[in-house]
């Protein structure tokens, strides 16, 4: 039996364009001086997830689970997203303020907030980020927040509920605390 004490990513071998022959750990590498053991790396990107998840699986009793944005869960089909309570997370309703998902009304409380670090003012003042470097990452952090969030995700501003940590109890209000 599998010993799930820590999760393994497998790499799928195709057969032809559509169809999934077998399946192995994913090699062990080594990303910028990092070593990562059979099993420890992955995709790089949603999209090659999304287009493994999408295929005919060959193998015989497996299934695959992978976690997508929602552009590249889209292109997998909806009938393959997980629910959560018997619950899509993808359910729209039409409510006071317009069309709301069940993530945005905590109905599909199967959700995460993604992350753009740099050293800000969190860091020790002699490991922040500044001048032309501050400002860079300051417009991608507010490129993302306010706008391409929404192609792939959802708008922090969208929301009707927040966690103060991934994870964590989901509060009402649709503003996290470590919003910028």
């Amino acid at each position: 039996m599998e010993n799930f004490a820590f999760v393994r990513q497998y790499q799928p071998t195709f057969v032809g364009y559509d169809t999934i022959g077998s399946i192995a750990l994913w090699p062990a590498t080594a990303i910028d001086g990092i070593n990562y053991p059979a099993g420890d790396p992955g995709f790089s990107g949603d999209g090659a997830l999304a287009y493994a998840l999408s295929r005919t699986n060959g193998v015989a009793n497996t299934e695959y689970i992978g976690y997508l944005g929602i552009n590249d869960a889209t292109n997998v089909g909806t009938s393959n997203w997980l629910k959560f309570d018997g619950m899509p997370p993808f359910l729209f309703h039409l409510t006071a303020t317009g069309i709301a998902s069940a993530i945005q009304i905590d109905e599909y409380p199967f959700w995460g907030y993604e992350h753009f670090l740099f050293r800000g003012a969190n860091f020790p003042v002699s490991e922040q980020l500044t001048g032309n470097a501050l400002t860079v990452a300051t417009r991608i952090q507010n490129q993302i927040l306010n706008r391409d969030a929404s192609v792939s995700g959802m708008l922090i501003s969208s929301m009707h509920f927040h966690r103060n940590s991934d994870g964590g109890v989901i509060l009402r209000g649709g503003t996290p605390p470590n919003v910028p």
